[in-house]
């Protein structure tokens, strides 16, 4: 509006009457309705091709639907199930880069760092992992339980090295200033979330009585209780990742380095 008043008279009549032909076009369309995005395979897919040098308009040769040559085995045939999208997914899921890369994200979220440095990139331009043989049996061991993430995230949080304090001796100060083999626990941002759940509960006012069991269907006879607990949560919500934009990191401390990933370890 300030803008608006510094132009000249002719101006501010031709904004007024886009605006008014916008409200009257607003005003004409038809009330809007329920409905749900979705897509289909066509009758019959087709192959696509090659865009030269990115031009739709100048076509290559045809592509048949397959999954990432560098990916796969020698002997891999194109898809042939419809569009291929089902193929795709399972070449997706059964290629071991894509474990890798998922539980390399897993463990990232709860260290702060990943095995590899760079969970975007795995490849040339991307860092070494830090502990290959540790990437294997996460993997694998993620693999051999029916790629279930609640036990994956329960094998680390119960591994020794999940446990390991987050006191740092001077050794591993000299010898991995940056804590690339885990001698220490990373010092971590609390969430917003878990600010708030611990001002309540130091409050007395943390509600453990509707924790856990099944999830609730998202019904109109929800809406109410569920806009009711967002607007009350949003103040803290937002209250608490102010703090958290004001945590200072503490100065490390001194202590021996512990075992590094034995699930079950006491020492």
């Amino acid at each position: 509006m300030a803008l608006k008043r510094r132009l000249g008279t002719e101006w501010r009549e031709y904004i007024t009457s886009l605006e008014q032909q916008i409200e009257a076009l607003k005003n004409s369309l038809e009330p809007r309705y329920p409905f749900v995005h979705g897509v289909s395979d066509k009758p019959k897919p087709v192959n696509i091709a090659v865009n030269l040098r990115g031009n739709p308009h100048t076509l290559g040769d045809e592509v048949p639907r397959r999954f990432l040559a560098v990916l796969s085995p020698p002997d891999a045939q194109p898809f042939t199930r419809g569009s291929g999208r089902l193929e795709l997914a399972n070449g997706i899921v059964g290629s071991p880069l894509a474990v890798r890369v998922f539980v390399n994200r897993i463990w990232k979220w709860h260290f702060g760092s990943g095995i590899v440095g760079t969970p975007d990139n795995f490849g040339v331009a991307g860092e070494r992992p830090s502990n290959p043989e540790l990437l294997e049996y996460v993997a694998s061991s993620f693999k051999q339980n029916g790629m279930s993430v609640k036990k994956l995230q329960r094998e680390i949080m119960l591994s020794a090295v999940y446990q390991t304090s987050a006191l740092e001796s001077a050794e591993a100060r000299e010898k991995d200033g940056s804590n690339r083999y885990y001698s220490h626990f990373n010092r971590q941002r609390l969430d917003a979330e878990s600010i708030r759940d611990s001002v309540l509960f130091v409050a007395g006012d943390l509600d453990l009585k509707e924790m856990g069991g099944p999830s609730k269907a998202l019904a109109p006879d929800n809406a109410v209780a569920r806009s009711t607990a967002k607007s009350a949560a949003s103040g803290w919500i937002t209250f608490c990742r102010y703090l958290t934009s004001r945590t200072l990191a503490l100065p490390p401390s001194s202590a021996s380095p512990r075992t590094f990933l034995c699930s079950g370890c006491t020492s």
